[in-house]
């Protein structure tokens, strides 16, 4: 670690709420469950993906950081446009079911990782690039998803939200 750099202790409990809900987060099959093939693939007015665009970016990096944690070393994409590609009609289900169990995999990877030195080579550890790290972009792009639902008039889920 370099000087003056800290390094950041997260419980796992919280990096599990950011990655499949719980606490202020709702749960990623909540989010994305009810949505239809033709509301996914939907790009609302003034906005420059879709909610399926936006689960094959978040899919993308999650494939990238297991392969990673396993020893692959999967090229990085030229664009970033490259990350946000536009599924095509009848492969909504599978990427949704495809991103959801990838989470799972995130999750167990990174328990068996936990220690041991970070794919990237810096002073995180693997448990950090599998879980911290997709949970935050995760969280990020959940926001964007809740938004563009709202956009669509397809808020609030089929399971509710956390208002009141």
């Amino acid at each position: 670690m370099s000087d003056g750099a800290h390094k950041l202790t997260v419980s796992h409990d919280a990096v599990g709420e950011m990655l499949t809900g719980g606490g202020e987060f709702l749960s990623p099959q909540s989010l994305l469950g009810d949505l239809t093939e033709a509301q996914a693939l939907a790009v609302p007015p003034g906005s420059l993906y879709s909610i399926a665009q936006v689960v094959a970016h978040m899919h993308y990096w999650q494939e990238r950081g297991i392969a990673l944690a396993r020893g692959a070393n999967p090229p990085r994409p030229e664009h970033l446009d490259d990350t946000f590609p536009p599924p095509q009609a009848g492969e909504w289900n599978a990427l949704r079911a495809a991103f959801l169990a990838g989470l799972d995999v995130c999750a167990r990877v990174a328990a068996e990782k936990s220690g041991a030195s970070g794919p990237d080579g810096d002073d995180r550890d693997a448990a950090y690039d599998l879980a911290l790290c997709p949970a935050l972009h995760s969280a990020y792009h959940y926001g964007q998803i809740a938004m563009l639902r709202q956009i669509q008039g397809l808020w609030p889920p089929a399971g509710g939200d956390d208002s009141w």
